[in-house]
């Protein structure tokens, strides 16, 4: 445990910013800069957990883009393994949603876009993150307007041409409500249109401030993910312009055959959305009548920096560039950069939005047969005994109560 005034090569502890169950992070300063960064230490001297946190590292080292926490340096503190991340003190988006809702749609489909380009950037990587959801998007104002960052790949796969390695298996790895169908199945057996149905269900938080699953227990939150009754959208569906929908729609096909193959299709549906016309005159009245209200924010529950550990097939190595896959080599962002207002799209993401398809209407929601009830009732059996584990984990929280996370500029 480190302590205020501690040092740590060129760094000074500044404070603990919160504390998980397998890693505690600090805020450094730099002795002579005067910077300002994140350190994550693993607790526990586990050969698992030391793979797990340089994976990580080597991950969001190779994953130059502005809407991505870069990892800067490992450093040792007492003979564990720690990242070094920029840092800026501000709430994640779940925080951020619960606060400033209703959201501007115009400012929503703004910040959803950068998301979908920094996802599908990792994806051309040749990675799938597998735990995307509001508390893993961190929010930094700079200037006048606010920047999402994705973190915490602790848990990302591997994939293309690196030979499997480090991708994990097990049943319930990620976060229930924003897992896949597939996902809920096997993790192992996922592709990057995981990370598209996790989207999905960002944008309708985005778009409705609540979330899309929200059944009282994570099992129940499976069964719903995974049983073959369509998701109803129909009470969003009331008030959003039909541009919106499809990428609803798109994203949160259960059949991932059916889904939008890949982000570029999203950033093409966005790009034809006229943000004016999104949200019918109804729906625009109740939101400025919400929006002239004063409402108190409850407190928010803390949220883990870390998700539940699951074991590793293959020992972590550097992702290594492979043909048109080959990461970024740009400077690690700087604490006071700027970006532009829309990341600039690529070649490979351009070229992938020729076709936009149309997702199938939404049909009735068919009755469950017996059969299907019986295979879900063993699914939901092995699902239990990954999520017994994730509970274990106690959520980090600052002194102060308020979930503090790493964010780059």
């Amino acid at each position: 445990m480190l302590n205020p005034g501690d040092t740590i090569e060129r760094y000074e502890v500044v404070r603990t910013i919160g504390i998980g169950g397998h890693a505690t992070v600090y805020l450094l300063k730099h002795r002579t800069l005067g910077s300002e960064h994140a350190l994550k230490v693993v607790n526990l001297h586990r050969p698992d957990l030391r793979a797990r946190l340089l994976q990580e590292g080597r991950i969001q080292a190779n994953l130059q883009h502005p809407n991505i926490v870069p990892v800067t340096d490992v450093l040792e503190v007492g003979g564990l393994q720690a990242l070094l991340m920029p840092f800026v003190d501000g709430p994640d988006l779940q925080l951020w949603l619960e606060q400033n809702h209703p959201v501007p749609i115009a400012m929503a489909v703004q910040l959803f876009r950068e998301i979908v380009d920094a996802v599908g950037f990792a994806h051309d990587q040749g990675l799938v993150h597998r735990d995307l959801k509001p508390a893993n998007i961190l929010m930094n104002r700079q200037s006048d307007r606010w920047r999402p960052h994705i973190t915490d790949f602790g848990i990302a796969k591997i994939t293309g041409n690196q030979g499997g390695a480090g991708t994990r298996s097990g049943i319930g790895m990620g976060t229930p409500a924003y897992m896949a169908p597939e996902q809920v199945q096997n993790a192992a057996h996922v592709d990057h249109r995981a990370d598209i149905f996790a989207l999905g269900c960002i944008l309708y938080e985005f778009i409705s401030g609540t979330r899309l699953f929200s059944a009282p227990n994570p099992l129940a939150i499976a069964a719903d993910i995974a049983g073959p009754v369509p998701i109803d959208l129909s009470a969003i569906h009331e008030g959003v312009a039909p541009s919106v929908r499809a990428v609803l729609n798109g994203c949160l096909e259960k059949d991932r055959e059916r889904r939008f193959p890949d982000c570029g299709v999203i950033l093409r549906a966005l790009e034809d959305v006229d943000v004016a016309a999104i949200i019918s005159p109804s729906i625009r009245k109740t939101s400025a009548q919400a929006s002239s209200r004063t409402v108190e924010a409850a407190p928010t529950p803390a949220v883990p920096l870390e998700t539940p550990l699951a074991p590793l097939e293959t020992p972590a190595q550097p992702l290594a560039p492979s043909g048109d896959q080959a990461p970024a080599t740009g400077p690690a962002l700087q604490a006071t950069q700027s970006g532009p207002a829309t990341p600039a799209l690529d070649a490979s993401h351009r070229s992938r939005r020729s076709t936009l398809p149309t997702p199938l209407p939404l049909q009735p929601p068919p009755k469950p047969s017996s059969a299907w009830l019986f295979g879900l009732a063993g699914m939901l059996a092995t699902l239990a005994v990954g999520w017994f584990v994730l509970d274990a984990f106690t959520p980090p929280t600052s002194s102060s109560g308020v979930t503090t996370r790493p964010v780059p500029p």
